[in-house]
């Protein structure tokens, strides 16, 4: 298994927004403790996207669309896709989605967080 991140053409632009890239950390700190490489160069973002804070499921998906492309080989590799924060999965589908038509193996994601929701004055994890 290797763990793969979707910082390729987000280093450029979110570092300089940022200062860090949340999702290359934890990949490393999980690679490291796990003995598992970490790439970040078979999937590249071809396309900027806004952040997707702002935007409702629909909105997210649509965003999400074609803003991937692989950039080596994935044929039967089994990978893990990191990301910090899961919330309609629009980010992690649109990833899985290319790998697995370039033929990776098997694909899981691990994100850290989810946000939660207000309900009825108590907060509840989304889903």
């Amino acid at each position: 298994m290797a763990f793969l991140t979707n910082i390729s053409a987000l280093k450029s632009v979110k570092f300089r927004e940022r200062g860090y890239i949340q999702a290359e950390w934890i990949s490393k700190g999980l690679g490291d403790a796990l003995d598992i490489p970490v790439k970040n160069d078979l999937v590249k973002r071809v396309r900027y996207t806004n952040t997707q804070t702002a935007l409702n499921q629909a909105e997210r998906l649509e965003n999400m669309k074609q803003a991937f492309k692989i950039a080596g080989s994935v044929m039967g590799l089994a990978l893990g896709i990191v990301d910090d924060v899961l919330t309609t999965g629009s980010t992690l589908s649109s990833m899985a989605t290319v790998l697995k038509n370039a033929g990776a193996g098997s694909i899981c994601a691990l994100t850290i967080a989810t946000p939660l929701e207000l309900k009825n004055d108590s907060h509840t994890e989304s889903i």
